[in-house]
């Protein structure tokens, strides 16, 4: 074998030869100045996946505006309930309208003697702020303090005759006992259909044995106080669980627990055996005291109204009565 290259490639000529060797050599000469010269330096990628941003949901903006939307049925339901509210009203007033020696005293209730007590509270609250019995004939302490007393005999004061301010009570009653238990539901229950039923049944639905206390439109006749008081709770119930949910505090469901066991101390009471209930059925050892806080404010408030009543029936003889009639003792 020849040592000269150029004997391997017999038709290429001296000149072809050189060139190609000068091709080489720049070839390496490039391929020195690469190696010697950094490229470039790119920006590293992590394989973090940076957050998208924040961007409107309308799903979400869509079903809470519908979940807050005042509906037809809501509508039709609202003026129903109003309807059934308004019966005894009519009723007697049709009565007073067919018999002309008919008086009507502006009450609307079925149990006579509930409504002339009230008219009662409000007179004398209007000259001593708390009220006393007036339907003894001995004098009793001014010892009794009603909210929604003490706003009607204000009005009363002013010159606004006594049923007149009882009766005003009436449609802010029926708004917010309808208001504060589709709250209540709506807050519960996340289909449309439940909802809907579920409003209709809390409101109209009772058995035979159950038609007086237990039926809401029974509270409509001439028991607004017991109407707000189931407002207040219903509203208490949607409030606490709100800020439950959240992890803070708020006074609101205190607030309100103070006004259901001050207009009618039932409520309050039912309001009280919900939260300890549901905060015993739910606590956990880690979750800490603070959690706790809560629960106990609004025990708290919604317990002192009825601490004074409790107190009202030990120490007013008249208290302690009525307390005993309407027991049937």
């Amino acid at each position: 074998l020849s040592a000269d290259p150029r004997a391997r490639h017999p038709r290429r000529s001296s000149a072809s030869w050189s060139k190609g060797r000068s091709g080489d050599r720049a070839t390496k000469r490039l391929d020195a100045e690469l190696t010697r010269t950094p490229l470039p330096s790119r920006p590293s990628m992590s394989t973090e996946v940076a957050p998208a941003p924040a961007t409107p949901r309308p799903r979400a903006t869509a079903i809470a505006t519908q979940e807050r939307r005042f509906d037809w049925f809501d509508v039709a339901v609202l003026g129903l309930f109003a309807a059934v509210s308004v019966w005894v009203l009519a009723l007697d007033l049709y009565q007073v309208a067919s018999h002309s020696n008919l008086v009507w005293t502006g009450t609307d209730g079925l149990f006579l003697n509930d409504q002339m007590q009230y008219l009662a509270w409000i007179q004398d609250a209007s000259k001593h702020f708390l009220a006393s019995d007036m339907f003894v004939l001995r004098g009793t302490p001014h010892d009794y303090f009603q909210p929604v007393i003490v706003v009607s005999a204000a009005l009363h004061a002013l010159g606004v005759a006594s049923w007149l301010a009882l009766l005003l009570w009436k449609p802010i009653a029926v708004a917010a006992a309808f208001f504060g238990v589709r709250a209540y539901i709506r807050r519960t229950l996340p289909g449309q259909f439940d909802r809907r039923v579920a409003l209709v049944l809390a409101l109209f639905f009772a058995t035979w044995a159950a038609v007086g206390d237990e039926w809401i439109p029974f509270w409509t006749w001439g028991y607004p106080f017991g109407l707000l008081a189931i407002a207040a709770m219903a509203a208490a119930l949607v409030s606490y669980d709100r800020a439950r949910v959240e992890r803070r505090f708020s006074w609101v469901p205190a607030v309100l627990g103070l006004v259901a066991s001050f207009t009618h101390p039932w409520q309050g009471e039912v309001l009280i055996l919900i939260v300890i209930g549901a905060e015993l059925v739910t606590f956990r050892p880690g979750d800490g005291l603070r959690r706790l806080t809560l629960p106990s404010v609004t025990v708290i408030a919604t317990l002192l109204p009825l601490l004074y009543y409790e107190a009202l029936y030990r120490f007013d003889p008249a208290w302690h009565a009525a307390q005993h009639a309407s027991r049937h003792v």
